[in-house]
């Protein structure tokens, strides 16, 4: 079986999570006996990362000579032309292809290659349209009428948690209800070997360091634990390190001003390498998603997540996840809390934190959890299952 797993993304960064789950699939199929080739499309690519060997993968800059080019329909136009000319020059079986929102030139793929296309959904498209746009976004009625058309012509689909599965199944049987599509609920994945166990600060109950990171978004709830700090009035000297870029930055930069918590709340740029590792040694608590009632969730799989387990870093959150279950070995070092707009309580995280750091070895359960639970390669044997399931019955 030959594969073609293509990716749209906007900004590369040598920190960006969600490139290293797509580089960690691509490699992982491969690994595990699937022919796969990865082909991904940017528009900047600050860290060169482009320029660096990649086994397997193709990196596509989308670059605009005018402003009449910026149009959305000349750069799909751009990127659907490209992949149609690969898939013809190397006839894939099959394209796994990171859902990319509804467009005039992704149903001219679909229709051009039926049934030979499994989607993979990250989210639920509308909702997320909705909260950071607006319903009344063009964008939004092209998603809700146009997608489901699309979904017609798709052999399945993969969702990252059980949630997200039953939403798309609505949307996939809105105009094809008699044509069901094979589906999988598959958590994100990480190469869990490629990540430090991080080094275990000693805890004295006078100083606590919380970190964030990733892309931050409004549903991250970042804003909670900012407004929690500013309203804790106890003894111990809480510092909160926010990692990452994204939409909701300059929100939580204006935030932390305004409530004068310029030296208890620091930001950074991307951070990668031996500077992220560090501060994952000098952080007691990461911090998970916390509000994804916004976008109207309550199960995330999210890479954030799976990076505090995979390096041995207790976190707090307020949601489900399709991996890392309550109920699981490491259920004693999460820290559930209400999902909703109240500041966090730093009482209830200090507390949580002394019962942590009386736990010897506890980053090693951790450790253990992420090898058995959400390596990379026991996503990729799943997924090529499922792969082989689709391409037997299509035959």
């Amino acid at each position: 079986m030959k594969v073609l797993y293509v990716a749209i993304r906007g900004e590369l960064s040598e920190g960006s999570g969600v490139l290293k789950k797509i580089i960690a699939q691509v490699d992982g199929l491969n690994n595990c006996g699937v022919n796969t080739k990865g082909m991904i499309f940017y528009t900047k690519d600050p860290d060169k990362i482009s320029r660096q060997f990649h086994n397997n993968i193709i990196f596509h800059e989308i670059k605009y000579t005018h402003s009449f080019f910026q149009k959305t329909w000349y750069k799909n136009l751009i990127l659907y032309n490209k992949i149609i000319q690969e898939i013809q020059k190397e006839e894939f079986d099959l394209l796994y292809f990171r859902y990319p929102k509804a467009s005039s030139q992704l149903l001219r793929l679909v229709k051009q290659f039926p049934f030979k296309i499994i989607f993979e959904h990250q989210t639920k498209e509308l909702d997320e349209i909705k909260q950071t746009q607006g319903n009344s976004n063009k964008e939004y009625w092209v998603e809700k009428y146009l997608a489901p058309y699309i979904f017609g012509y798709v052999k399945g689909f993969v969702a990252v948690t059980n949630e997200i599965k039953r939403y798309e199944r609505k949307r996939y049987s809105y105009y094809n209800s008699r044509n069901k599509k094979e589906s999988l609920v598959l958590g994100n994945g990480m190469d869990v070997e490629k990540l430090p166990l991080r080094k275990v600060p000693p805890y004295d109950k006078a100083k606590l360091e919380l970190l964030f990171v990733g892309q931050i978004a409004p549903w991250h709830g970042v804003d909670r634990v900012i407004k929690g700090i500013a309203s804790y009035k106890g003894s111990v000297n809480i510092t909160f390190h926010i990692v990452g870029t994204g939409n909701e930055l300059k929100n939580l930069i204006n935030l932390s001003k305004k409530l004068e918590l310029h030296d208890r709340v620091l930001f950074y740029e991307e951070l990668s390498g031996e500077q992220l590792d560090k501060l994952f040694n000098k952080c007691h608590i990461a911090v998970a998603p916390l509000a994804l009632y916004r976008k109207n969730l309550n199960e995330s799989s999210a890479l954030k997540t799976r990076e505090y387990v995979a390096r041995g870093i207790p976190f707090i959150t307020s949601h489900n996840d399709p991996d890392i279950k309550m109920k699981s070995s490491i259920r004693n070092y999460i820290l559930r809390v209400n999902d909703n707009n109240e500041p966090i309580d730093i009482e209830e995280i200090i507390q949580f934190t002394n019962r942590m750091y009386q736990i010897d070895g506890f980053e090693n359960h951790f450790r253990e959890f992420a090898l058995r639970s959400i390596d990379m390669k026991i996503k990729m044997q799943r997924l090529k299952q499922f792969f082989e399931k689709c391409f037997i019955e299509e035959k």
